[in-house]
């Protein structure tokens, strides 16, 4: 870790690996045969799968490195091979040995001299007096400070190779055996040193095109952990390699999975509405879809559903079912319906939910006695409301819901997962956190929305009201569901601001704490004012986009109304 000046951690710091002092202190052993199997089929015994080398058991060939000795010549460090080239364009013609070069002190590179010298040997002692020249630009001294303090880390003679395990042989589809693109480049190398030495022994003159080939594999070697890229086109692969955002070090090392929890994308509400009553997500909310609470609240969503058919199928002797070849309610003597909705039963459903998109809609088939019977479903019974008026007149008393349309069809498992959701969210509070938290503002404490289908319906089940129940007519039963719900997060717009969000494809990350002593935090948090107001007075929650989108929807002059208008030089004031 660098220090800062008061001793705190600055950032991790990572220094090029002591090539010599791995080998020695791992016993590390050489590859020298650049053949990969013998006439046997089987690896060769000094080759880049030998059994000798990496064992034979899985443990072994994950855990045993080896090493190629570069032809006992100097190379460099593929970084800082790549970091001195950035600075220097002549520095790839010097590895090849294509000029001779001078150091010019004046701007710290090389300068092309008929005197001078060239060669990776140069370059050896060259790095230990080179004295770079820094700039404004950050980057570049970033790149000078590697070289300066690793001056004597930076050349090698020896090249790291990894386990066996993590490049081994696949047999293709016309039966051929692929060693991969890391083993070729292995294996380029082991050739290119054979032949640099044997150049040497007998005095040919191709060392330099040699010796800047092997330097090149060294780095592509180098591009392929780090980058993931092709070693061939040179084009990275998405979601590989160590480095950058979806590399291997942010994706296993610096990302944390943590159970029941979610990540989505944000979106926004939809603002057209008649009243300020009607938006869907209020100041202290945030829309979370069901998907999305099954992965959040998953004990409870698990209990709810599994007491749900206790209570509704235990010690029933007939129940009714829907007939989807007639089309009609039917009674038929229960079977054994603990067996059937069993636990796994249940975890399988809530993990089709929340992984796939399509089959939302399966209905639920009715555990029979008689299992020749088929194609029958548990019944939903829902009765429809029909207009606002009406569900005001329901919730005050005064209207007996038994009135309004019945809704009878099969039932899905949408219908118990969303009421589910309902249920096990009314009481919890989630806590909404936009990464990177840079200020305080990047984490807040939200009242739950469930958000299911992009068309709802107000029904009522078993005298409960739902103003946003997901829109399920009996055609859609067991048909595809891709495009019917809503899978990304809902926070009110006021919140974009405040943590630096926007819709381009940011995301939040959301928890929500099962205790009631944390659920009861929160809600005091939002409580407070200084959940709205930040220091100085300053107002968090405010609408950018929106504000200057409604001002200009309001002053906005339409063709049809040109003629209407008061012309301007006949306005008095």
């Amino acid at each position: 870790m660098a220090k800062m000046n008061d001793g705190l951690p600055k950032h991790l710091e990572v220094s090029p690996l002591d090539v010599d002092k791995f080998v020695k202190v791992n016993e590390l052993k050489a590859i020298s045969d650049p053949m990969f199997f013998a006439r046997s089929n089987m690896p060769t015994e000094n080759g880049l799968l030998s059994n000798e080398i990496f064992g034979i058991t899985k443990e072994d060939r994950t855990s045993i490195f080896a090493y190629i000795h570069l032809a006992d010549e100097w190379f460099m460090h593929p970084l800082a091979y790549k970091t001195w080239y950035r600075l220097d364009k002549n520095i790839k013609p010097c590895v090849y040995e294509m000029d001779t070069f001078t150091y010019d002190p004046e701007d710290g590179k090389l300068k092309p001299d008929p005197k001078g010298q060239t060669g990776l040997e140069y370059l050896r002692k060259l790095i230990k007096t080179v004295d770079f020249k820094k700039t404004a630009s950050t980057k570049r001294n970033i790149r000078i400070e590697f070289l300066e303090n690793y001056r004597d880390k930076l050349f090698m003679k020896d090249l790291v190779v990894i386990p066996a395990g993590y490049r081994d042989v696949d047999t293709e589809k016309n039966g051929r055996i692929g060693v991969g693109e890391i083993n070729k480049l292995y294996n380029a190398i082991i050739r290119d040193t054979k032949a640099l030495k044997e150049s040497d022994d007998y005095g040919l003159s191709l060392n330099g095109t040699l010796r800047g080939r092997i330097q090149d594999n060294i780095a592509k070697i180098y591009n392929w952990f780090v980058f993931g890229r092709d070693p061939i086109t040179g084009v990275d692969a998405p979601a590989t390699g160590l480095s950058r955002k979806l590399g291997l070090i942010r994706r296993a090392g610096m990302k944390k999975s943590f159970d029941w929890g979610s990540r989505l994308v944000i979106c926004t509400q939809d603002l057209r509405k008649e009243n300020l009553s009607d938006i869907q997500i209020d100041i202290d909310e945030i829309g979370i879809p069901i998907a999305a609470l099954c992965a959040n609240l998953y004990p409870f969503m698990l209990f709810w559903i599994r007491q749900w058919f206790d209570n509704n199928l235990s010690g029933i002797e007939y129940v009714p079912v829907v007939d989807a070849k007639k089309n009609k309610i039917i009674n038929c003597k229960i079977g054994d319906w603990r067996a059937v909705f069993s636990d796994d039963r249940i975890k399988t459903e809530l993990g089709r939910f929340m992984h796939g998109m399509s089959n939302r809609f399966i209905a639920i088939e009715a555990p029979l006695e008689d299992d020749s019977i088929k194609n029958v479903y548990l019944q939903f019974k829902g009765y429809k409301v029909p207009r606002e008026q009406a569900a005001k007149e329901y919730l005050a008393g005064n209207i007996d819901y038994k009135s309004f349309p019945l809704s009878s069809r099969a039932l899905t498992w949408c219908d118990l997962i969303y009421r589910a959701a309902m249920e096990v969210s009314k009481d919890k509070m989630a806590l909404v956190t936009r990464f990177p938290m840079d200020t305080y503002w990047n984490q807040f404490p939200a009242k739950i929305k469930v958000i299911s289908t992009i068309k709802t319906v107000p029904i009522i089940i078993n005298n409960e009201y739902f103003d946003s129940y997901p829109d399920i007519g009996p055609n859609d039963i067991n048909t595809n569901s891709s495009n019917r719900f809503i899978d990304v997060a809902l926070p009110n717009n006021v919140r974009l601001d405040s943590i630096g969000g926007d819709f381009d494809g940011d995301t939040i990350s959301i928890k929500i704490p099962y205790s009631i002593e944390a659920n009861d935090e929160l809600k005091k948090a939002t409580e407070k004012k200084s959940h709205y107001i930040g220091l100085g007075g300053v107002n968090k929650m405010t609408t950018i986009h929106e504000g200057i989108q409604a001002m200009y929807n309001l002053t906005m002059t339409l063709n049809d109304d040109t003629d209407k208008m008061t012309p301007s030089n006949e306005i008095k004031f």
